[in-house]
């Protein structure tokens, strides 16, 4: 398939769409922003900008930064929804004064 661009939302953030094995393209605009939806797996990328720019994986502002290296959307979940089990888990143990054998999920 071929890279299509999306009309932009925003003034000079353009957008493109396509799928996995498509090969981004280089904005002509050298600054960061510019982002590009795979459709096949429903993955944001962003250009970092600068003359060594590169797409990565997007993650909302309150991720942090964009990281140095694509991390999976997948992998980014998992470690989210872990963190809440484990949330979770001191909640009770707390709140209930459980001993920790008593939330083992083992029937």
């Amino acid at each position: 398939m071929a890279v299509g661009m999306i009309d932009p939302r925003r003034a000079n953030t353009p957008f493109y769409i396509g799928v996995s094995t498509d090969t981004k393209p280089k904005p002509s605009n050298p600054n960061a922003g510019p982002r590009f939806y795979e459709w096949d797996t429903g993955i944001w990328f962003i250009y970092t900008g600068g003359e060594e720019g590169k797409w990565v994986e997007f993650h909302e502002p309150d991720d942090g930064s964009i990281p140095a290296d694509s991390t999976s959307t997948e992998v980014a979940y998992l470690q989210d929804i872990h963190l809440e089990l484990v949330r979770i888990r001191r909640l009770l143990e707390i709140s209930n004064e459980l001993d920790s054998d008593d939330l083992d999920l083992a029937p």
